[in-house]
């Protein structure tokens, strides 16, 4: 009966899912789909909760990620209630685009080179022994100027399929349009260098979520062929994905069960409904740690810095505690969960931590996601779409904490200020 009760979320998800349908007026739609995401996961979430009682999520932890997502999608669902077919793309200047394009190109096409020689490398080694190796000692290259280039190609990913869309959506320049598809599977490269399959699912979460933001400014004949695009993608790719799941989960049981292809669905079921469960038991886990004696009600860091200016707390303290990433093994968290970007921004910054970010991505998309005169500005939906990739991804982690990611993050700023920058 208990089990049972953990349907309860993802039926309140759906509930959304269906009233966002209505609001939008149309059931593909960027927005439907960020819900879509959370729904599954929840989903799964219920499913795996059958084969193991353990399995629980408390109400904080469900209407933290509900009310998140239902802030955050506003702007979108409201921008988009608004796109029709008879939207006008503001074209970006041609000689600017093609510079652009030139580096983001160039700056990927290395990333693929970086990490795809490593790749045979990968595939002739025990992936599930070398997967952990990785994790404990590192991958096949030293951290250096031109790794940090690299890892910086694979994560203009999603800006560099944004721009192949923008291009489909004008009906320009195919050459450039391949050259774009081809260096977006750059992250791709990148996490099968470190034997992950999560660069596949990213990437593909990423074209679709793409497809729906600009379904409605494309032609019926070019949707057509980005379905074909994505089974085509799907033959190459799901037997990769197939070859990493089996060397990483046949050792995964499932209890009363040793049928291995068994074990290896619940695995990944497991996989993607993770995240209710271990953000709520990271909730859990966080109010049980005592600083200075006393618990601190949610969450560490940004009560800790309040602290120290009032003379409470000392250096040292506050050192420790900015630090709870990396010691949070010590501290009983289970490392290499997904807790939704939520879990990580509380563990790290506090509840005031997520507050303050979840109003700045919403302010960000809601000042940039205007239709003015008719017309939508190609830039300024890049700066929102990149943000929205914080909630994308983030149904699985905060993957922009780093500083790479950091730079991700304010890369559609400058190009922003790039393509509307008059020279004199």
């Amino acid at each position: 009966m208990y089990s049972l009760i953990n349907f309860l979320p993802s039926l309140i998800f759906i509930s959304l899912l269906y009233y966002n349908t209505k609001s939008v007026g149309r059931i593909i739609s960027l927005s439907n789909f960020i819900i879509l995401l959370y729904t599954v996961s929840m989903i799964c979430f219920g499913i795996f909760s059958l084969v193991d009682s353990n399995y629980f999520i408390n109400l904080e932890s469900f209407f933290i990620v509900f009310f998140s997502i239902l802030i955050l999608n506003r702007p979108l669902a409201k921008f988009e209630k608004k796109i029709t077919s008879e939207i006008k793309i503001i074209e970006l200047a041609k000689k600017r685009f093609k510079v652009l394009v030139f580096l983001i190109v160039g700056i990927s096409l290395y990333s693929i080179f970086f990490f795809g020689k490593n790749i045979l490398q990968v595939f002739n080694s025990d992936l599930s022994v070398l997967r952990n190796q990785i994790l404990e000692d590192g991958g096949f290259y030293k951290s250096s100027v031109f790794s940090k280039i690299a890892v910086f190609g694979a994560y203009l990913s999603p800006i560099t399929l944004f721009l192949y869309f923008y291009l489909l959506t004008v009906h320009e320049n195919y050459k450039l349009r391949i050259f774009l598809l081809f260096s977006s599977t750059s992250f791709i490269f990148y996490t099968l260098n470190v034997a992950g399959r999560d660069g596949i699912i990213i990437w593909l979460i990423t074209y679709l979520a793409l497809l729906c933001l600009f379904y409605p400014l494309l032609k019926r004949e070019i949707i057509k062929n980005q379905k074909k695009l994505i089974l085509t993608g799907m033959m190459i790719f799901l037997p990769i994905m197939l070859i990493i799941s089996y060397a990483r989960f046949e050792r995964f049981q499932v209890e009363g069960s040793d049928n291995t292809n068994k074990n290896v669905l619940f695995s990944m079921i497991a996989y993607i409904g993770m995240q209710p469960y271990e953000l709520s038991d990271r909730i859990e886990q966080l109010k049980t740690i005592e600083y200075g004696g006393e618990p601190r009600s949610i969450y560490p860091l940004l009560f800790n810095i309040r602290d120290q200016f009032m003379g409470i707390a000392n250096d040292s303290d506050i050192n420790n505690r900015l630090e709870l990433r990396s010691d949070s093994l010590d501290l009983g968290f289970k490392t290499q969960m997904f807790v939704y970007y939520i879990g990580d921004l509380l563990t790290e910054l506090g509840m005031l931590g997520l507050i303050i970010v979840t109003s700045i991505i919403y302010y960000i998309c809601r000042i940039n996601l205007k239709i003015i005169d008719g017309s939508i500005s190609i830039s300024r939906l890049l700066i929102s779409f990149t943000w929205y990739m914080i909630i994308i991804v983030g149904v699985f982690y905060f993957y922009y904490g780093q500083v790479v990611g950091n730079v991700f993050l304010l890369t559609p700023f400058l190009i922003h200020f790039y393509l509307k920058l008059r020279f004199t």
